[in-house]
């Protein structure tokens, strides 16, 4: 990329932050050629005692489900350890212990899970019962009854993702945790991607949203569900800087190797075409609706969104990704209100218009 997006992007990223649509925000663009640009803009918190580094870790949220268990799972199916086809009961014998009673349970499979037909509810409040030993708040997910049969209807949902992320640990043996870190992390040498982050992490931490005593969480996870379990689930969790996730951007962007099987990578990222209409891919998410990529991204474009405030968007036709990374719940969750989603769009298509891409292919 030869044109300088820095001047239109920064100020317009200062002004998103003046009219409170974020305290903060890193922005990166690249292509499978390398990160191209990092612009880093506002300050921690909107009291403006710590400036917004380019190198600061952002709590992902729902971006967990991709950076994560979405490229476990892919990683897993590309060497034949993983069948999109399975049964998850026959892999994951704890999910039929309600079976009897609702018997379409033995007809989701691991693409299910993925593709958000399975037919759970998008969400339930898992942190508002007690805690209970790990072992049991893993069977109150699994015994999460189904709201619908499988490929009914698609809806976006955490409780399969979760799911999802205990399918793999019990495959491999292996903690999610340290999980992502073998079959993600260290092949992309996203060195500073984690769950609960170390002390010294932690302190670079972008914080969220304050509790119900004034304290921002810094270096805690946000969702009350992944905070739930411990901090680590396949649905959120992941901490991570925005170098980390320029290199998975440039590894999907260069067809996936030698991290991804190309024809799995494939795979994942068209529509999963389980639900008629539905632009939902396995683990990403489409074009549909109000993008939050904006109206200039190529057909084959795949992201996804994290609560907090975060987007990642691939653009396989204009060898092109987008990162965004936000605090927008901070001080609270209902801040989003005040302009992010607009905002978000607008960024990413002022990345288009800088590029001379702003229009439809």
């Amino acid at each position: 990329m030869s044109v300088d997006l820095e001047p239109v992007l920064s100020d317009l990223l200062d002004q998103a932050i003046s009219e409170h649509a974020f305290p903060g925000a890193v922005l990166a663009v690249g292509s499978s050629r390398g990160l191209a640009e990092t612009m880093a803009a506002g300050n921690h918190t909107y009291a403006g005692e710590r400036p917004t580094r380019a190198d600061d870790l952002f709590d992902l949220a729902s971006l967990t489900k991709v950076v994560c268990t979405t490229s476990v799972a892919m990683r897993l199916h590309g060497r034949g350890l993983l069948d999109l086809a399975a049964p998850v009961g026959e892999l994951l014998p704890d999910f039929l212990s309600s079976a009897e009673a609702a018997p379409e349970r033995r007809e989701v499979t691991v693409a299910h899970l993925l593709g958000h037909c399975a037919g759970f509810p998008s969400w339930l409040p898992f942190h508002s019962q007690p805690l209970g030993t790990a072992a049991e708040r893993r069977q109150r997910v699994l015994d999460t009854p189904l709201a619908s049969a499988p490929t009914e209807t698609m809806v976006y949902s955490d409780i399969g993702l979760i799911t999802l992320g205990f399918l793999l640990a019990e495959q491999t043996g292996v903690p999610l945790a340290e999980l992502v870190q073998l079959e993600v992390c260290a092949p992309l040498g996203m060195g500073e991607t984690q769950y609960t982050p170390s002390a010294a992490l932690a302190a670079r931490c972008v914080p969220t949203e304050c509790d119900a005593t004034g304290v921002p969480l810094q270096g805690i996870v946000h969702d009350e569900n992944a905070r739930w379990l411990d901090g680590v689930a396949g649905h959120a969790g992941l901490f991570a800087p925005v170098a980390d996730l320029a290199r998975l951007g440039s590894c999907l962007l260069g067809g996936g190797e030698p991290v991804f099987c190309p024809t799995t990578l494939a795979r994942f990222t068209k529509p999963a075409g389980f639900v008629p209409g539905s632009a939902r891919c396995l683990g990403w998410g489409g074009i549909e609706g109000m993008c939050s990529g904006g109206q200039y991204l190529g057909p084959n474009s795949y992201g996804h969104t994290g609560f907090t405030g975060t987007s990642f968007w691939v653009d396989p036709d204009h060898d092109l990704y987008i990162i965004l990374l936000t605090n927008a719940v901070h001080p609270k969750r209902e801040d989003k209100a005040n302009g992010f989603f607009p905002w978000r769009r607008r960024l990413h298509e002022a990345v288009y218009a800088t590029l001379g891409l702003a229009h439809r292919i």
